[in-house]
């Protein structure tokens, strides 16, 4: 996959960590919110960083009709091609054709780098945004989680208890 394929599947991900979390692992099961993320980002960012550097080899890729890699790209940067044209996994490279050939530098490693990095940030804007579909907490349905804060009901459900406290005394 490439760098625009990766952050589509880790924005995925964190809306379905959301999911399973709010509708099936709520209650006894909170450690799978952080091991499925870390798992799921870290699996991702390691198998594309082995693409990255040509130890999974792209071309592996081309048995897929509609993926043709240019033979104008050095056997070296294959990988970095790879990665850093969006929609090659999908055979829309035509499309965003980068016309470049070489991948050389110590800039694109430094932009892959903080590619990768934002694999982490994709994976969070998901899971926020399964949040605000699905509830975060159990009495929250939905969409109330934009509407009040976890804070001001936890007040509220405090005072409450204490003006009935204040009313069976009297």
């Amino acid at each position: 996959m490439g760098f625009v394929e990766g952050m589509i599947l880790c924005f995925i991900g964190g809306w379905l960590n959301s999911y399973l979390y709010s509708y099936h692992f709520r209650k006894k099961h909170k450690a799978f919110l952080f091991w499925f993320g870390v798992l799921f980002v870290g699996g991702l960012i390691v198998f594309d960083y082995l693409i990255y550097i040509n130890i999974i080899d792209a071309k592996w890729f081309e048995i897929i009709p509609w993926i043709s890699i240019p033979t104008s790209i050095s056997a070296s940067d294959i990988g970095k091609y790879w990665m850093f044209t969006p929609g090659a996994m999908f055979g829309l490279e035509i499309w965003f054709d980068l016309q470049i050939t070489s991948f050389n530098g110590m800039g694109w490693d430094l932009l892959a780098f903080i590619l990768f990095v934002s694999y982490i940030w994709w994976f969070a804007i998901g899971q926020n945004l399964g949040r605000f579909m699905f509830g975060r907490l159990t009495y929250e349905k939905g969409a109330w989680y934009l509407l009040r804060s976890t804070k001001m009901v936890k007040r509220a459900t405090k005072k409450l208890e204490k003006k009935q406290q204040r009313q069976k005394t009297s």
